[in-house]
């Protein structure tokens, strides 16, 4: 785990170079007067990044209607900040960055969330997907998650999250891709819809498909 702390700093009303300067200064200011965190085992934060998180309005949302929806948001890391005087420790997070990540899930007829296919007392059944995708100067990360997932009623109950199942680069869990063909077969006799073809054409991209 990466040690994090999180710092509100407001600028003045003054121009954006100015202002920068002085949220970084004020940033330091705090770092330096919080010397008491490494006295509790906790180690202080050594980069300050600095960049904007947006989300993007739901697909498919609509009021008192059922079927699928996509939800869709984005951070950019601008600028990572070496708050120490050793030039040679890394950034955690490096900058510049992109993460996208999004979310596939369906909404019933009150505007709660359902299941994808099945239900929770189903043995084969999955309640939503997620897509975590990344991308920096040294390397590009995709992961997909899949939620409240079990396929011939198998699922881990020693896991951190039972029911969720991980699939990326590295690693598929058991289950994994028979739970993503189960709902594809499903999705394959219904019309088509825009939240479930930008979803999967989103993993296509990412080469996750």
């Amino acid at each position: 785990m990466i040690p994090t702390m999180a710092i509100a700093t407001t600028a003045s009303y003054v121009a954006s170079g100015p202002a920068t300067i002085q949220l970084i200064h004020d940033l330091v200011e705090v770092v330096e007067s919080s010397q008491s965190l490494s006295s509790n085992g906790k180690t202080l934060p050594t980069h300050a990044g600095f960049g904007v998180r947006f989300e993007v309005n739901s697909i498919g949302k609509n009021d008192d209607e059922e079927g699928h929806v996509m939800d869709l948001n984005c951070r950019v890391d601008l600028l990572s900040i070496n708050l120490t005087s050793d030039d040679t420790i890394e950034p955690p997070h490096p900058a510049p960055a992109v993460h996208v990540h999004a979310e596939l899930w369906k909404q019933d007829e009150n505007n709660f969330q359902s299941y994808l296919f099945g239900h929770t007392e189903e043995d084969n059944r999955l309640r939503s997907i997620e897509v975590d995708a990344s991308w920096n100067q040294e390397e590009w990360n995709a992961s997909v998650i899949l939620n409240d997932a079990s396929y011939l009623g198998h699922m881990d109950w020693d896991a951190p999250i039972p029911g969720r199942i991980v699939l990326n680069q590295d690693t598929i869990l058991e289950g994994a891709v028979e739970c993503l063909d189960a709902f594809l077969a499903k999705y394959s006799l219904e019309i088509d819809n825009q939240p479930v073809e930008a979803f999967f054409e989103g993993m296509h991209i990412s080469n996750l498909m």
